[in-house]
């Protein structure tokens, strides 16, 4: 019996593994601009607020301010987001 090329079987497979391809290539791309957590996390921030005040969207009052001066616990979030997202937890 051959294998139907065409199929849908083929088709979840090939979309799954160039899925999978990019996926790794983004998370090369991100971790090679962000090596550390904590510059993923200042970048990531400071940008949000500024589209955010861009697009006249209200933010909290406390992070209307640069990454460095965000309250601890914001700024604590945004480093272990961005750790789990560069070291893959």
């Amino acid at each position: 019996m051959e294998f139907d090329w065409s199929g849908d079987a083929y088709k979840l497979q090939y979309n799954e593994e160039m899925i999978s391809k990019l996926k790794n290539l983004i998370i090369a791309d991100v971790t090679h601009r962000f090596s550390e957590p904590e510059k993923m996390a200042e970048w990531l921030h400071n940008n949000y607020e500024e589209i955010a005040l861009n697009n006249g969207w209200k933010t909290q009052d406390d992070c209307q301010v640069p990454f460095l001066e965000l309250p601890k616990e914001n700024k604590e979030t945004m480093i272990e987001l961005c750790d789990r997202f560069i070291n893959g937890g």
